[in-house]
This record gives structure tokens, C-alpha cells and sequence, in this order.
């Protein structure tokens, strides 16, 4: 190898190195943001009104869909819509991917939110579950021809 192709090439291994030694310091930072999302998405998971729809969609025979739709911006205000981790929860079948709700996590203070597929009202949490957790009305049968109400004995 001529002298001057030598060290070219110990130049380029030498940037190389270098490069990997960067992307090497780097990797640290990009587990930690793995495991803050892997937290986030845990944290989705154990919600009891998103544990309630997997025994729902499992038992119809369809599969749970978790996946990161938005993941905190760099150096973001905290306190702002960019800066927590959004995730789609839905249900899959061979045919098709429904959406039941986005869920929010922030990374700060661990507060969840869901923002409504439909309107893109966001409410906290535990909001949403008092707004799903009201059952409709007992129906009763319709009065006695009498007025009085039947008794369904």
C-alpha cells in the first residue's frame, strides 16, 4: 500500500472510531429514552379503564393495539402539549386497526390524560373514567294501565 493511501486509510479508521465512540456516548441517552417510553407505555397499560378494554377486545377475539403516536420534543416546557408521551390504544383484527382512545403520559409528574378521537377534547384521567363510569338508567317497565307502575312480578 502506497504511504500516502496508508494513512488515508488510518484517517478514515480514525474518524470512524471516533464516530462510533460518539454514537457509543449517545447510546446511553437513547436507553434512557427507550425506558422512559417503555415507563410511559407501562403506565398505559396498568390503567384500570385500558385493562378493562383488552378483556373486552380479547374476548371478542381481537387484539389490543398500544403504540406511540408522540414522543416528548427536546427540550420542551413541560408543562406543554409537546412535551409527554402520547400513545394510540386500539383493537386489531385481521381486517382492520380501531382507535378507542389516545392516552397521554407526561414524564415530569406522570399525569395521564386521554384526548377524545373524535372531538380532540382532552380530559384528565380520572375525568374520563366518572364520564365513562356512569351506567344508563335502569330501564323500567312502562306504567300499569292503572298509573301505577308495574312491578315486574
Amino acid at each position: 500500500m502506497h504511504p500516502r493511501h496508508t494513512r488515508l486509510a488510518c484517517l478514515l479508521l480514525g474518524a470512524a472510531l471516533a464516530a462510533g465512540a460518539a454514537l457509543g456516548s449517545a447510546s446511553p441517552t437513547a436507553a434512557q429514552g427507550r425506558l422512559v417510553e417503555d415507563q410511559a407505555a407501562g403506565i398505559v397499560e396498568r390503567l384500570p379503564a385500558v385493562a378493562a378494554y383488552a378483556r373486552r377486545v380479547s374476548a371478542a377475539g381481537r387484539r389490543l393495539v398500544l403504540r406511540t403516536e408522540q414522543e416528548p420534543a427536546a427540550g420542551c416546557d413541560a408543562r406543554s402539549r409537546a412535551c409527554r408521551w402520547c400513545f394510540y390504544v386500539g383493537e386489531t383484527d385481521a381486517a382492520q386497526s380501531v382507535r378507542w382512545q389516545t392516552i397521554c403520559v407526561r414524564p415530569d409528574n406522570r399525569a395521564v390524560s386521554v384526548i377524545d378521537p373524535v372531538t380532540d377534547e382532552e380530559v384528565t384521567y380520572d375525568a374520563f373514567v366518572r364520564g365513562q363510569g356512569a351506567a344508563p338508567p335502569t330501564p323500567q317497565p312502562p306504567p300499569a294501565p292503572g298509573g301505577k307502575p308495574q312491578t315486574g312480578k
